[in-house]
């Protein structure tokens, strides 16, 4: 058993019409008004209860080569994205091209270039669809983001006027209408003195308009504490992160965005505010699962797997573990996202001293009255990237570990 842990130069980290069933709460909801605010509480009896959907037994689409030209070889699949005229939007992460194919699966044209120019993004972070399928992209790189028509036409580039008081930028993303979100974080390395320290880590979400301009924070959630050691090698200094415990076992608040609300999921408490891209608390809603204890053996397991991972990596960093505050019981989901229609989904929590078994395979969405709808359960070694209509998009690795974007059909079983 190994943890795998990443030398850093830190570069960060559906329903669907004919499958969405019933609009209606779980008949445990409690609903209530909290100084206006509806308050939503329910037991999650949706969670052990199938969605009514199964993916199909056989993906109807896959993409990727291992001998193949560029095209068409993945090494890190970021998302993918369909266009009203059912071509497909792929982009992987870092300085790669984004691409386009069409309905079938064949390659039509990249998408922009890496670089610095117009019509050019250094690194992706996030790419989607306008209204009128204008393309955006973001570049992490210069924190801007291009966009394009989908003949790969460059329109136009612009980096969004952030707070005064905004964070380090990580990630943002453009809702239908072209107003941008933007996810900021307090943990910053640059400057570090040498040794090993704690860094505690804030997160900020705040709201641009479509040209950038008037930005407003509207969310905020305190992330992990992170213990950092600095190492020489090869003449450079190197940043290793122990993150706690907090973390490491998916404790962290989860930002997930649709088109006309944010969404801010807490694991630990198992809470979900949805909030306005003006910042007004639109509705709250709680899940009272029972917890699942955080045990002495757990500890040990992992302390053992963290000092096992830096000693095959080479590294003489060794984490202080008495620092560590250890959480009380395990986060209640580990991911969060949202389909094309809105509607928020949350994964399955997998112990990640099993690095690779971390896929999450069960969803679950979120009732657009509080409460769990129920569930859907993927194929073993699907990684989800994104939720559109009856389609369900992730990557697979094979026997080589060569990677394929997959799309499954979501179906009555």
């Amino acid at each position: 058993m190994r943890v795998s842990w990443r030398i850093f130069a830190l570069a960060s980290a559906v329903c669907l019409s004919a499958c969405q069933g019933a609009d209606r709460p779980s008949a445990d909801l409690i609903v209530s008004d909290s100084a206006g605010v509806p308050l939503r509480t329910s037991s999650g009896a949706g969670i052990d209860r199938l969605l009514g959907l199964t993916v199909a037994d056989e993906p109807h689409l896959r993409i990727g080569t291992l001998a193949g030209g560029e095209a068409t070889q993945f090494t890190n699949l970021l998302d993918a994205r369909r266009l009203s005229d059912g071509s497909l939007l792929v982009a992987e992460s870092g300085d790669v091209r984004v691409r386009l194919f069409d309905v079938e699966g064949s390659f039509l044209r990249w998408i922009g270039s890496v670089g610095e120019g117009p019509g050019e993004y250094a690194r992706v972070g996030g790419i989607g669809v306008l209204e009128g399928d204008t393309i955006w992209v973001q570049d992490q790189g210069r924190e801007a983001f291009v966009l394009f028509r989908p003949d790969g036409t460059f329109v136009r580039s612009f980096r969004p006027d952030r707070p005064a008081e905004a964070p380090r930028l990580v990630d943002a993303a453009m809702l239908p209408d072209g107003t941008v979100v933007d996810q900021g974080s307090t943990l910053d390395f640059s400057g570090l003195p040498g040794g090993t320290q704690e860094i505690g880590e804030d997160i900020v979400i705040s709201v641009v308009d479509r040209e950038g301009l008037d930005a407003v924070s509207v969310a905020e959630a305190r992330g992990p504490t992170y213990q950092v050691g600095h190492q020489e090698a090869g003449g450079r200094t190197m940043i290793t992160l122990a993150p706690d415990i907090e973390n490491r076992f998916g404790g962290r608040t989860m930002f997930a965005f649709g088109p006309d609300r944010i969404f801010r999921a807490d694991p630990a408490a198992f809470e979900i505010r949805e909030i306005s891209p003006t910042g007004d608390l639109l509705g709250i809603t709680r899940i009272r699962r029972p917890r699942i204890p955080f045990t002495d053996e757990m500890i040990s397991e992992y302390e053992t797997a963290v000092l096992e991972g830096l000693r095959q990596e080479g590294l003489s960093f060794t984490p202080s573990f008495e620092s560590y505050v250890y959480a009380d019981s395990l986060p209640h989901f580990g991911g969060a996202t949202t389909d094309d229609t809105g509607r928020l989904w949350l994964s399955e929590f997998v112990e990640h001293r099993n690095m690779a078994a971390q896929r999450a395979r069960r969803w679950w969405r979120v009732g657009g009255e509080g409460g769990i709808d129920g569930y859907v359960e993927f194929p073993e070694g699907f990684r989800l990237l994104r939720i559109q209509g009856d389609e369900v998009w992730g990557s697979v690795r094979d026997e080589l570990d060569v990677p394929y974007l997959v799309a499954y059909r979501l179906v009555e079983p």
